[in-house]
């Protein structure tokens, strides 16, 4: 999310954005945690901001990837149970580890297959850990 606007008592009511959640999905959980408290959600299609979109995520973008991956693993865990978090991480499993063995197959050597070569990996190791609880 670029910008948010919400009321002081609404932040009263369900606190802060959650600090386990680091960048990205922090904004769908304090949504989800509103509706639940009975505050309603309105977006404006008539207003705008400038956002220079990606300039923190450009950075380190497996690092930031992971993080991402972890984020949703945490928000599914949080609203869903963690039989449904596990299910989504078996899913991250599967789709990482049939990329890289793609990526592998077909010998891509350029410096953006080689990044994603690495995320792939991660994700697989990421999910791995997240199932097993580490």
């Amino acid at each position: 999310s670029s910008c948010m606007v919400i009321r002081r008592m609404a932040i009263d009511d369900v606190g802060l954005m959650d600090e386990n959640q680091f960048m990205y999905g922090d904004e769908i959980d304090w949504c989800k945690r509103l509706l639940n408290a009975g505050w309603a959600i309105y977006y404006n299609a008539d207003s705008s901001i400038i956002h220079f979109g990606g300039e923190s995520s450009k950075q380190a973008s497996v690092f930031i990837i992971k993080e991402a991956e972890k984020s949703i693993w945490y928000y599914y865990k949080k609203h869903n149970g963690g039989i449904y978090a596990s299910g989504y991480c078996a899913q991250l499993c599967l789709i990482s580890m049939s990329k890289y063995i793609w990526t592998l197959l077909f010998r891509i050597k350029r410096d953006r297959e080689k990044m994603l070569m690495e995320i792939y990996k991660n994700n697989f190791y990421l999910s791995i850990q997240m199932i097993i609880g580490r």
